[in-house]
Order: C-alpha cells, then structure tokens, then sequence
C-alpha cells in the first residue's frame, strides 16, 4: 500500500535538478587525449572524462570531483606499464566526489602490483574489475566513503580490497573473491576491513583455500577484520576458504574482533580434515537489516528502474532520492552510518508499508533527456519500524 507520492513524480522533480547541471565531457583516445592522466590534469571539478576502449597506465587525482567512464563496459584496462608507475592516486577533500564507471584496473604480473589508492571524500564505483596480486588492488582509507555497486574484485594471493582509517564501504551486488594463501606472508581474505566499517547488501564473498607447501595461520576468510570493525551483513553469501591440511584450518566467513550485525543470506565456514570452521568467531548480532536491489543494474535514458526493498512484513520502509551523496555522518537514531539521502538535492521518493513477504516495490522511467547522460541519480532507504533505525545500501548511479 503506499502512503505518499508515486515514484513516477521524479520526471518532475529528481530528474529536473539532475538536468540542471552542466558538465563539460572531456575525451580519451582517438580524436581526444592521448592518456588518462591528460584528460585529468586538463578537467575542471565536475567534468566527465569519457575512455574509448584500450590499455592504459595509471594515473594521479588530486583535487578534482570527476566522472571517468568507459565507452563500453570492460574494454578500457588500466595497468601498471612501467616499474616506476604502479599506483592509481586518488586523494580527495570531504567535498568532493569521484565517480570510477565500467573500467578495469589490473596487476600487470611482469611488473608488479597495481594499487588504487583512495583517500578523503566520497567514490562511486560501478561495474568496475579489479584484479590484485601480491598486494590489495583496491586500498581505501583516511575517512573516505565508497559506494559499490555491480563490481568484480578478484586477488591473486591476498585480499583484493581493503578498508581502513575510519573509512566507509557500502557496497552491493558485489563479488569479492580472496586468492590462494601461499604462506605467513598473505590472508587470502576475499575484503579487509580494519579500524574502519562496511555495509553489504547482496554480496558474494569467498576467501581462499590454503594451497601450500608453506605453513600458514589459516585459510582465508570470506571477510577479515584484523583490527576490530563494525560490520553489517543482508542478504549476502559470504564462505571461508577450505584447507586440505590438518594443522590449518579452514576459514572463517567473517573474521571480526569488533560487532558484526547480518540478517538473512548464507554464512559458511570452509572446510578441512577436521571439519568446517565457525562462521563468525567473533561478537555478533542476528538482527533486522533492510535490503535493496534494483533491476536492471544501471540506469538507462528512457528505460525503466525498479527498485526492490527486502524489510519485514508490515514495517514502513521511505525511500529518498537523490543526485550527490552527503558526506559520511553517525547519527544516533540510525544504525548505520549516513550518506546520501538526506543531501540538499534529496527528495521522498516513495513511501509503502511492506507486504506478507516483507517487500516493497516501485518503478519509474529515467527521461529520455541526452542533457542528463553521465550524470548521477541515488536512491536509499530507511525501515521505520525498526529501533535503531535501519537504512539499505545505495542504489542507482550514472546515468547510461
């Protein structure tokens, strides 16, 4: 049943502040800057840079709000091609946001490790592929917020991402996949988070087996907190990696020496000669969180987006939208962290009281308007029936 405005006055009034915006789009590749970092120095903040399909070396963002889109889903890779020059820099300011579209960062193994390196303010990254090696592919840190949509990050013999220094990671319809453990030296965790905190809605997580022949603490776990976080898990599968060894176990899903809050989904500890690992070793919660997914996965001028909410039967679930995140915010009647849907821009975009399966629906139709191509549009919401208040993850993105 819905209690307040339909979905379908966005075209009115969301969509009206998107198109409001401009934005000038910037070139890279035949007829346009030979490399990413030229585009980037030659941007001014909130320019677009738009990629034709190739290989390129990494670059540095300092001080720029950007989008940096690829002409077609996973065909621009970025590498290390030089010994010298094997870390993507991006360092921020708290109001700043950077948007990473349809690209893929890779380690280059004849060379070495590639890093991204993100710092400050708030990223988006959808449909991104990150490909680690020895090292994390993808490290965030220093108070910055991530939003992660659609994404594939695989490691080669460690964790492929990690969160740390208070940062703030919101991902959903996410695969992160941890690499083998070869010895002391590597976890094989599918995510880190350490000091730092993370929200997943419809994720999958798998550490990685232990392969030998160097003795190890352990196979990998689906998601490790070397240093205590503050975890929230809906609707996610997340696994430990197996061992084939006697003396090291299998993994755990989720490592945490902090609080760990899940709700539905499927938690699995891998398995070994000795049997299967604890899921969750360390302090927990099974409590209600609400969850969201949206279909298709990007928003499409003059197609339909509908967005799916998973609560419990009869809870009240507002969902906002909106076309910048605010910035990362704790406040006390809100279980997770803050961002986004109460940003200046923001709007009720529906409110429904959820049915006997606990869902609640709504769809609406992104304008046929090129004015609004690569721009962004965010969505998420909050339960009101539940104490602290639970709020989903972020759906939406850059306009297509």
């Amino acid at each position: 049943m819905r209690v307040l405005r339909s979905a379908a006055l966005l075209s009115f009034s969301l969509f009206c502040a998107v198109a409001a915006t401009s934005q000038s789009v910037l070139v890279v590749g035949p007829g346009g800057y030979a490399t990413i970092q030229d585009a980037v120095d030659a941007a001014s903040n909130g320019d677009i840079v738009r990629i034709a399909p190739g290989t390129y070396g990494v670059f540095q963002l300092s001080g720029k709000g950007l989008t940096l889109i690829a002409d077609q889903p996973g065909t621009v890779r970025i590498r290390n091609l030089s010994t010298g020059g094997n870390v993507v820099a991006i360092d921020l300011n708290p109001s700043l946001q950077l948007r990473l579209v349809d690209l893929v960062f890779e380690t280059d193994p004849a060379i070495g490790d590639l890093i991204v390196s993100i710092g400050y303010g708030i990223t988006s990254i959808e449909g991104c592929t990150f490909v680690g090696g020895m090292l994390p592919v993808l490290h965030v840190g220093f108070n910055a917020a991530l939003v992660m949509r659609r994404c594939q990050l695989q490691g080669s013999s460690d964790a492929p991402m990690r969160v740390t220094s208070s940062a703030h990671l919101l991902a959903s319809q996410c695969t992160f996949t941890g690499g083998p453990v070869l010895g002391l030296s590597t976890s094989g965790a599918a995510l880190r988070v350490d000091a730092a905190s993370a929200f997943l809605s419809n994720c999958t997580l798998t550490g990685g087996s232990y392969v030998g022949p160097a003795f190890a603490y352990g196979a990998g776990p689906g998601l490790l907190c070397d240093i205590p976080a503050r975890l929230w898990v809906v609707d996610c599968t997340v696994r430990g990696g197996d061992s084939s060894v006697a003396n090291v176990p299998p993994g755990p899903a989720i490592a945490n020496g902090g609080w760990t809050s899940y709700h539905r989904g499927t938690l699995l500890g891998g398995i070994g000669p000795t049997g299967q690992a604890v899921a969750i070793p360390g302090p927990s919660l099974a409590e209600p969180l609400l969850g969201v997914t949206s279909s298709p996965t990007e928003l499409q001028l003059g197609a339909n987006f509908d967005v799916v909410l998973r609560g419990a039967p009869g809870d009240i679930l507002v969902t906002f939208g909106t076309t910048e995140l605010q910035p990362l915010q704790v406040v006390p009647i809100l279980a997770q962290p803050l961002l986004g849907f109460l940003a200046p821009t923001g709007i009720v975009v529906d409110a429904a009281i959820a049915g006997p399966t606990g869902v609640v629906s709504y769809s609406f139709l992104v304008p046929n308007t090129p004015a609004i191509r690569h721009l962004a549009v965010w969505f998420r919401a909050i339960d009101l029936a539940t104490w602290p208040l639970q709020a989903s993850a972020i759906v939406g993105g850059v306009i297509r």
